[in-house]
């Protein structure tokens, strides 16, 4: 059973259902859980998630699926980040925004589509290789 006083939806409820495509197994799943690359300087750190997201959307083949979590929900905002995020999305990469945490950082998702950790656990699981930078 799941302790909807915790505020953290593990179930699929208003968010809708995820695509059977996504959820079959053998996809590349890329999950980022920050708006920066590595743990230097935040200006740095920032430009290597920018531009590990450009050369992805030069070279998306095999990807299935971007997953943003809590401060990745970030890299959807205005800037560098947002348009590779867009381009992925235009060559049919899925872009899934954790819904707990476009709320808890404010956020209004500008790509991709807000979904329940729960859909994101069943797509890392079913995932052939999960690649976090």
């Amino acid at each position: 059973m799941v302790d909807k006083t915790q505020e953290v939806y593990l179930v699929p409820s208003e968010l809708g259902e995820i695509d059977e495509e996504l959820l079959e197994p053998g996809a590349t799943v890329i999950l980022l859980n920050s708006d920066t690359w590595g743990q230097g300087a935040f200006e740095t750190g920032r430009k290597l998630m920018e531009g590990f997201l450009a050369a992805l959307a030069e070279a998306a083949a095999g990807v299935r699926a971007v997953v943003l979590v809590n401060r990745g929900v970030l890299l959807g905002d205005e800037g560098p980040a947002r348009h590779s995020l867009d381009a992925l999305e235009r060559q049919g990469v899925e872009i899934l925004v954790c819904s707990v945490s476009a709320r808890e950082h404010g956020v209004v998702p500008i790509v991709g589509r807000q979904v329940a950790l729960f859909h994101i656990v069943q797509t890392l699981l079913r995932a052939k290789k999960v690649i976090t930078p």
